[in-house]
């Protein structure tokens, strides 16, 4: 169960910094003045890869005496986060370029952007049918499809009359948690696991939603974490150089203002 558990942490945290270096979480950095938001939930979809045939007799089985191959592999959010991003990411280029709107997905919420409120009401329809039409079910309890200029995403505020993003105080409340956590391990250096360093890096990437300074000390934290984890594996040991201890001081300075 550890190894599992270990596994869906890595792929959920590869995921959490893949979307940061692709760009697909720029758009909220951009002025959101004066603009209306929808937001789409996705529910559990499950999508599937064909087996290269080569791979087959590797993922054969017998069930109730009879004999089965795999021929193909299914995925979803849950299992497999960074596979159901890259098959999402494609249909929500498509969407931003075919309709011209600003439109941009974390897992399984999806925030669509539009200066014009009627616009943006009449381009919701098709936005829903082309998901539905790519196999994505939608959550209508969960989502927010009369349009507005405030809207909570993942743990965000987003106030397009202020043209303001910041935490709600659930975020503020656990960031500031996680970093004292933190704080104490780098001080009393203690060693921690890899796995654990990689989620606490996609955490504190994620402030760049809000803060333009983060970005730089996480992004060579990550490469030295993906480094050790490809040399040594996710449950290796790692200690952490005190220079990050200023790092981190400064992001509960900055968390706690919420600015």
């Amino acid at each position: 169960m550890e190894e599992n558990n270990g596994l869906f942490l890595a792929q959920l945290t590869s995921s959490l910094i893949a979307l940061y270096n692709e760009g697909h979480l720029v758009p909220l950095k951009t002025s959101i003045s004066q603009r209306f938001h929808l937001k789409i939930n996705l529910g559990s979809a499950i999508h599937h890869i064909q087996v290269d045939k080569e791979f087959g007799p590797l993922i054969e089985f017998i069930f109730n005496i009879r004999f089965y191959q795999c021929r193909g592999m299914g995925f979803e959010l849950k299992r497999a986060p960074f596979i159901f991003h890259k098959t999402l990411h494609p249909v929500i280029k498509f969407i931003r370029e075919d309709l011209q709107v600003i439109i941009f997905a974390y897992c399984d919420e999806i925030v669509i952007q539009f200066q014009n409120q009627e616009e943006l009401n009449i381009k919701k329809q098709l936005i829903i049918n082309i998901l539905t039409n790519f196999v994505f079910k939608i959550s209508m309890n969960k989502s927010v499809l009369i349009s507005q200029m405030q809207l909570e995403f993942f743990d965000w505020k987003i106030d397009s009359n202020q043209d303001q993003i910041s935490m709600t105080q659930g975020r503020q409340k656990k960031m500031k948690q996680m970093l004292r956590i933190w704080r104490s391990i780098v001080t009393n250096q203690q060693m921690i696991k890899i796995r654990f360093l990689a989620s606490f890096i996609a955490s504190v990437i994620l402030l760049n939603l809000q803060l333009q300074r983060v970005g730089i000390h996480p992004k060579k934290l990550n490469r030295n974490m993906l480094r050790a984890a490809l040399q040594k594996g996710w449950n290796a040991l790692k200690f952490l150089n005190k220079q990050v201890l200023n790092e981190i001081l400064w992001w509960i300075a900055v968390i706690t203002s919420n600015r």
